[in-house]
């Protein structure tokens, strides 16, 4: 079964203050986008996946993003209930500007699951392995 008919990744809208409108199409997206990248891994690795530490690990920073970008929404959004939107005018700063560095990190994380140096990245780190040393004079 595909991730989002398992879950409610991509059926539900986020509830958020006017304020967030532009952050509550982000994370909907990214969330959309985040179910479709793990099928797609999911698919090409299948009980392999366990052993490809860098594409896990791409999973899940895409994961603590979207994570943590709706924890900070959520908290946000908790404060302009409680005190008004003027008085929380620096709270919804930080918000959008966490929001967009999310944003920044989500895509070069779903490209790089696509297009990336990984098999650069394994070559040198087996020679280092290898020579039991890092090998190069870099004075």
């Amino acid at each position: 079964k595909k991730v989002a008919q398992v879950t409610s990744i991509g059926r539900e809208k986020l509830k958020l203050p006017q304020a967030f409108e532009r952050e509550a199409q982000i994370f909907e997206t990214y969330t959309a986008d985040f179910a479709k990248a793990t099928e797609a891994v999911l698919r090409k690795y299948g009980k392999e996946i366990i052993g490809k530490q860098f594409e896990m690990k791409r999973l899940a920073d895409i994961s603590i993003d979207l994570f943590t970008g709706l924890s900070v929404l959520s908290r946000v959004s908790a404060l302009i209930e409680a005190k008004g939107e003027a008085a929380c005018k620096y709270e919804i700063l930080i918000a959008h500007t966490f929001s967009q560095q999310c944003k920044s990190r989500i895509n070069s994380n779903i490209r790089k699951l696509a297009k990336n140096d990984d098999l650069s990245m394994i070559a040198l780190a087996d020679r280092m392995v290898e020579l039991e040393r890092y090998p190069w004079d870099v004075i």
